[in-house]
């Protein structure tokens, strides 16, 4: 195994001017470190990073915990996290919980048990018990930055869609095209982001005194069936003409339940989601949908993080990204589909 010892004998300068480059910590003239890294490359050099982390009291590994890996929502904003860790040359261990909050905080403890130096957390419920234990990592100083909906509870840096604007974009789209009967598939009670998202929905349907009754309102667990279950209830009980879907898998779904009921999209039920992941435009019709820029919360989150891990003290900010409104097929009126 090659040492910084063999690499300093070769390169004709000590062992602590190795150190120095091969840490990036400065101090040494570019025609030296450029000797050293020629001759580390040269002999495969790959340094023991368990001697490094007893020395530098750091594993340069960090933490991502989401609540569903097989999401498509996910692989942009793990993207923009990973990019941001590799410059830093960090690793990145990611956990998925399935959303429970017993998994979240036992996966907290496994990550920290482990040693990364910091966590990037998508809490989908900030329920009592997981407060305590984010609580419980301020104050023992391990960065924390949460990646969704903001808890102003928690102390901590947030990076979040604004969900309640993007949910109001998604309806007022709707109501402006001349649809009034607007029901939504919302996820789970308990979850932060659909009820921001039922919040927007809400304020658009009074703001355009538009009537919401009780079934119009039919609710899913984010995952592709649930959106097909949703979609059937709501069709069996009401007369129609749109639905807002939280997030673009449901509505993938809900487009499925509304053509085996013998109906056309748009032209008896128009159809918008949340999220604009990549299924979304590949879809016949295509989705109607609010994009959100995923790869690029996931990139500031890490920033935030990387910031606290070099010494700056989070600020318990709330980062709210603007969504978009991405109009396609499935919101069009025929007309403006034949003449598109």
């Amino acid at each position: 195994m090659v040492t910084i010892y063999d690499i300093a004998k070769e390169a004709n300068v000590s062992p602590a001017t190795v150190s120095r480059v091969l840490n990036r910590q400065g101090n040494v003239r570019d025609e030296t470190a450029q000797k050293v890294l020629k001759v580390a490359k040269k002999r495969n050099y790959s340094p023991n990073t368990m001697a490094r982390s007893l020395r530098t009291k750091k594993t340069n590994l960090i933490g991502l915990i989401i609540p569903d890996i097989e999401n498509p929502i996910y692989p942009a904003p793990v993207r923009g996290i990973q990019d941001v860790a590799n410059r830093k040359d960090y690793s990145v261990i990611i956990h998925s919980t399935d959303g429970d909050e017993r998994k979240e905080i036992d996966t907290i403890r496994r990550l920290t048990a482990v040693g990364v130096d910091g966590l990037i957390i998508n809490i989908s419920e900030a329920c009592t018990l997981l407060v305590e234990e984010i609580r419980r990592l301020r104050r023992i100083s391990l960065p924390v930055v949460a990646l969704g909906p903001w808890h102003p509870d928690l102390e901590i840096d947030c990076v979040s869609v604004n969900n309640e604007k993007g949910a109001y974009m998604a309806t007022e789209h709707l109501l402006k095209l001349g649809y009034h009967k607007v029901a939504i598939i919302k996820g789970p009670e308990g979850n932060i982001s659909s009820r921001e998202r039922f919040l927007g929905y809400k304020k658009a349907m009074e703001d355009y005194c538009e009537p919401i009754s009780e079934g119009m309102i039919s609710e899913g667990n984010f995952k592709l069936g649930s959106g097909y279950k949703a979609a059937k209830r709501l069709i069996e009980k009401n007369k129609l003409d749109a639905i807002f879907c939280v997030n673009d898998v449901m509505a993938l779904g809900a487009m499925a339940a509304i053509r085996e009921e013998g109906l056309r999209i748009p032209d008896d039920i128009a159809l918008i989601g949340f999220d604009d992941i990549e299924l979304a435009n590949l879809s016949r019709p295509s989705l109607s949908t609010v994009a959100q820029p995923k790869y690029e919360t996931g990139k500031i989150a890490a920033e935030l993080l990387f910031k606290q891990i070099e010494g700056k003290l989070s600020s318990g900010k709330y980062y709210s990204i603007e969504p978009n409104l991405v109009i396609r097929e499935t919101t069009l009126k025929v007309k403006e589909m034949t003449t598109t």
